[in-house]
């Protein structure tokens, strides 16, 4: 068995990538598919790397600048407590904050 290029796997990779997803979205196991594709001479490269490659996908070049992400203030508010939520809220809405187990005392002149 000669030895192939370094980062030939990763091309072997890319170029069935295609194929790999249809296998294992048919049911495939990961073995299954690694096991198919060298059986069709498509791939050449051990199962260590191929899963490898899987797992960690196929990064780019470092010459292509990585996309920079953006944050979504939405994202933001839904991580944080509920009360918290509605708190901020109030505040938005310019409403005072009082405790919901206490009645005002216009219901309490209501209930007598």
């Amino acid at each position: 068995m000669s030895k192939k290029r370094l980062g030939f796997a990763r091309i072997e990779f890319i170029a069935c990538k295609q194929e790999i997803e249809n296998l294992l979205t048919a049911g495939y196991t990961i073995i299954g598919v690694h096991e198919e594709l060298t059986k069709q001479n498509k791939i050449t490269m051990g199962y260590a790397r191929f899963t490898q490659l899987l797992r960690n996908g196929v990064k780019r070049s470092k010459s292509t600048p990585p996309k920079e992400k953006e944050i979504s203030t939405e994202k933001i508010v839904t991580k944080q407590h509920p009360q918290e939520v509605q708190k901020q809220q109030a505040k938005v809405l310019g409403v005072a904050e009082t405790n919901s187990f206490k009645k005002s005392s216009s219901e309490k002149k209501d209930l007598i």
